[in-house]
């Protein structure tokens, strides 16, 4: 067995510099975020596959994408279904798109949209932070004159984030309406073994078809350690002035 070597933060989130930047308390919707997926049917920006400017044409491709899609989803799911039958496996199976590989389907492009969609500003913020904190000469020293040879030579390096180590982890769900999906947290149920719970840093819901029920979010936390107790309230405390 190979050892895992994680740094975490005071939270509990793997460490990396640019956690502090990235959105992860809000609870936001994206209800455009499929028309514009990149490289998908076409390729006039919108994702719509459609430059001619007609209304019906636009919508056919889009409706063309969006069935894509949906048969992907149904192709993977057996596919996962298959392979849970002939592993015997009692985990979930899941698909993994590292941020330094190019996507192959439309499902790996969604995942790679997603993925940028949250971490884009979060990179440069974080990269900002890092070159005003880099200490410059001002005094002629490199041939700017201005210190900005010293910043751009220690930025080279700089990373908000290891590409190769991060990436999105996706899978589907192909699901009926009588079905339910049980309250659970989305972890890595891998590392319950060394009794840590170590959770995605962004976790997300894309639904392509109008069936089901919505999905439930509440803010309940688990401690850093599996072996500690998550008794208590669904959610933060109400306040004195609720």
């Amino acid at each position: 067995e190979s050892e895992l070597e994680l740094v975490l933060a005071e939270d509990g989130r793997v460490a990396f510099p640019a956690l502090a930047h990235l959105d992860i308390e809000s609870i936001r919707t994206f209800p455009d975020l499929i028309p514009g997926l990149p490289g998908g049917i076409g390729s006039d920006g919108d994702g719509s596959g459609c430059g001619c400017g007609d209304p019906k044409h636009r919508d056919d491709k889009k409706k063309a994408l969006l069935a894509q899609l949906v048969s992907d989803c149904r192709d993977v799911f057996t596919a996962r279904a298959a392979a849970f039958t002939e592993e015997k496996s009692t985990g979930r199976e899941t698909f993994w798109l590292a941020a330094d590989v190019t996507p192959k389907c439309a499902l790996e492009r969604l995942a790679r949209r997603i993925f940028d969609l949250h971490t884009a500003k979060a990179a440069v913020a974080a990269t900002a932070e890092a070159a005003a904190d880099i200490p410059t000469s001002g005094d002629g020293g490199d041939d700017s004159g201005d210190g900005i040879g010293d910043v751009a030579s220690s930025l080279h390096a700089f990373q908000p984030f290891d590409p190769s180590r991060s990436g999105a982890e996706w899978w589907t769900q192909m699901t009926d309406a009588e079905d339910e999906i049980g309250l659970h947290w989305e972890k890595d149920y891998g590392l319950e073994d060394a009794d840590l719970n170590v959770h995605p840093h962004v976790a997300t819901v894309t639904y392509l078809c109008g069936g089901g029920a919505p999905t439930l979010v509440v803010r309940k936390h688990t401690p850093v350690f599996l072996s500690q107790s998550v008794e208590g309230p669904l959610g933060a405390p109400p306040s004195e002035t609720d």
